[in-house]
């Protein structure tokens, strides 16, 4: 077989629309050439879309300016936790807005409103933004699954919003579907907790009767400002969520070494949590070392 005519510089490492393509004078013929992938209709691409992000951008080459990206794909791109079956999906949730019809086709799921919504764009793909995000997940998720996505939105190093506004939006969520649901998990959102394994044993140690602790609170000792993942201040107690990283990244486990015996110099009791250990085993544990 000849080798393929070679494509526009502008189209050879992207995905492009066909239109795009026909544009610059590329023959239909060329398009339909072995070399060339098409995950979606009207869309060409060189290599078959690796990655979500791939698979996203991909879509985006051929949408109209009224297309974005909504609900779990939003939620992925924006970096919301989500539980293993939406991470593991391969579909596209895609909305259309100011119309009464969803975008339609193989590995999409549409959605449609006549509504203004915020946008973000997040490496160059446009999504909603992660309130609007946030409550199109309600009508999707568990409630301890969307109090994960919450504490996600509103904690971490650098979070997507403040819980104030955060609480201001949802005030004003009312009546739209999944409103009651969103209100009821924003109760249980605490700003502070950098993993969902986090938020897991905060419910369950909260759902027991505990009391609920700080969440990546600052520790000062020996003239040094550390964080514990869960603190109980005025027990000195600190628990440590240890997760995989922190046994295969050597300097994250030289930095543990070093905080851990600082506590324990200090009179802290740390009791470290794999993720293995069962939750209710944890609180009974827990239980045990508050009421000494």
């Amino acid at each position: 077989m000849p080798d393929a005519t070679p494509l526009p510089e502008s189209l050879r490492r992207r995905a492009f629309a066909v239109a795009d393509a026909r544009s610059l004078g590329v023959p239909l013929s060329r398009l339909r050439a072995r070399d060339l992938h098409t995950p979606f209709r009207g869309v060409r691409t060189p290599q078959v879309p690796a990655t979500y992000v791939e698979r996203c951008r991909a879509y985006a080459a051929a949408c109209s300016d009224g297309i974005v990206f909504c609900g779990p794909t939003a939620a992925r791109l924006l970096g919301i936790p989500l539980p293993a079956r939406f991470e593991r999906a391969e579909e596209l949730h895609v909305l259309q807005r100011w119309t009464d019809r969803a975008p339609r086709g193989p590995g999409i799921v549409g959605h449609k409103t006549r509504h203004e919504i915020d946008l973000v764009t997040v490496a160059g793909l446009r999504c909603t933004a992660p309130v609007p995000t946030w409550f199109a997940l309600g009508a999707l998720l568990a409630h301890d699954d969307l109090v994960i996505a919450g504490d996600a939105m509103v904690g971490g190093k650098q979070p997507l919003i403040g819980v104030a506004d955060l609480r201001t939006a949802v005030q004003s969520h009312t009546r739209a579907r999944g409103a009651a649901r969103i209100r009821e998990a924003f109760d249980e959102v605490r700003a502070g907790a950098w993993s969902p394994r986090e938020t897991q044993v905060r419910l369950a140690l909260v759902r027991a009767g505990l009391p609920e602790p700080e969440l990546n609170a600052p520790i000062d000792v020996a003239g040094r400002r550390y964080h514990g993942d869960l603190v109980y201040r005025r027990q000195r107690l600190v628990l440590e969520y240890e997760g995989r990283q922190h046994y295969t990244d050597a300097r994250q486990w030289s930095h543990d070494l070093e905080r851990y015996n600082a506590f324990a110099e200090d009179s802290w009791t740390v009791l470290r949590i794999a993720h293995e250990l069962p939750l209710p085993a944890l609180v009974v544990r827990v239980r045990r070392i508050l009421a000494r």
